[in-house]
């Protein structure tokens, strides 16, 4: 499992640097402010799962689960922390494939 980078916007050019999925998963630490960019350069659709944490009324939240297709590119987020962070203030992403898929985590502010 890899933690991923935030990297900002800035005023200037400012290239996206995209690292690969990690097969068994992406995390990050989460303020609420960030978004994941997705590139599906692989040959069929991935989802992404995306672990929550909270529960209402005693019953867990499900899991947010999003399909990008095969050569698509999609910007996913931003995560309330009340759902998506664990204990550590981190949130998870689960790949179905992460065979050519790279993605870029991204703050808004």
């Amino acid at each position: 499992m890899a933690n991923l980078t935030t990297q900002s916007a800035k005023r200037q050019a400012n290239p996206i640097t995209m690292s690969n999925a990690d097969p068994s998963g992406d995390t990050w630490n989460n303020t609420g402010n960030e978004v994941l960019l997705v590139e599906n350069g692989g040959t069929g659709a991935v989802t992404l799962t995306f672990i929550t944490y909270a529960t209402v009324d005693g019953l867990a939240v499900n899991d947010l689960q999003i399909s990008v297709p095969a050569g698509e590119t999609h910007l996913i987020g931003p995560f309330p922390t009340g759902v998506y962070n664990d204990a550590n203030g981190q949130t998870m992403v689960n790949y179905t494939s992460a065979t050519g898929v790279k993605v870029a985590l991204l703050k808004l502010k």
